[in-house]
């Protein structure tokens, strides 16, 4: 039993090693895949997840899209991938090595940078095959972007800001980061905030850097990263402007989010 709270130990000290990594490369940087790990992930993944998420993650009746989930867009090197799986919830497996997540979060990258991108050997999908009408029709009803978002305001000319439709697909299916193009105050808006309140002092807000059970991590106003532990009676609050967002992405179906791109491209 020793040898094996040891060994638990020793997992999660990893895992919280690689999570402070991937702190330190910043909020916005993307996992570079090594096509060796991922080959070795692409097998753990057949065994022990593609029955319920499909060969290509894209998900099934059984298991969600991962290509979608906030975990595996958030996840730097298993940083939040190694801690959700080592939790145990089945069926996933939680017996996983550093190194099994490690390959299995190269894995299911490759499969969300091939979604995402264009293959230079072939070429690229024609994506512009949606309804304007009812991408217009959603926009203004059941999308609920209209309560937010004005086609005469912040959206004005958004298609000539994202010329690349692939690009503005991205934009509104990924808004937290994984886009090509925009500007910094586009890209300013999608920084998450903490709040945290205790009985030590004023409440401190920060953009967030890593939050879980144990420690707050953030940013303050100079840009100095603060760490803060947790404890009793500790009250925090996160500010998401994605929320909705990141909801939605697990509720949009492929024809919404087509006609939503047909629609967007129509707003020159």
């Amino acid at each position: 039993m020793t040898s094996f709270k040891n060994s638990l130990c020793a997992a999660v000290l990893a895992l919280l090693a690689l999570g402070l990594a991937a702190q330190q490369r910043g909020p916005i940087e993307q996992q570079h895949v090594d096509p060796a790990s991922a080959v070795r992930g692409q097998a753990l993944y057949r065994t022990s997840c593609a029955s319920c998420h499909g060969p290509r993650a894209r998900g099934t009746a059984a298991g969600v899209d991962l290509i979608r989930s906030t975990i595996i867009q958030h996840d730097l090197y298993g940083s939040t991938l190694g801690p959700f799986l080592h939790q145990g919830h089945a069926p996933h497996p939680s017996g996983l090595s550093t190194a099994q997540v490690l390959d299995l979060s190269n894995f299911l990258h490759q499969e969300f940078d091939a979604t995402l991108s264009r293959s230079p050997a072939k070429p690229a999908p024609d994506i512009l095959v949606g309804d304007a009408a009812a991408g217009q029709a959603w926009f203004n009803g059941a999308g609920q972007c209209s309560t937010c978002h004005s086609t005469s305001g912040d959206l004005a000319g958004i298609a000539t800001r994202y010329a690349d439709p692939y690009a503005l697909q991205q934009r509104f299916v990924f808004p937290g980061g994984f886009h090509r193009g925009g500007s910094a105050a586009e890209a300013k808006r999608t920084v998450v905030t903490v709040t945290i309140t205790s009985a030590a002092g004023p409440p401190v807000t920060g953009d967030l850097v890593n939050l879980d059970d144990f420690t707050i991590v953030y940013r303050d106003a100079q840009g100095h990263t603060q760490t803060v532990q947790r404890t009793p009676g500790m009250t925090v609050t996160e500010h998401n402007p994605l929320a909705y967002h990141e909801g939605l992405l697990k509720t949009m179906t492929d024809r919404q989010m087509h006609n939503m791109l047909a629609y967007l491209e129509t707003l020159k």
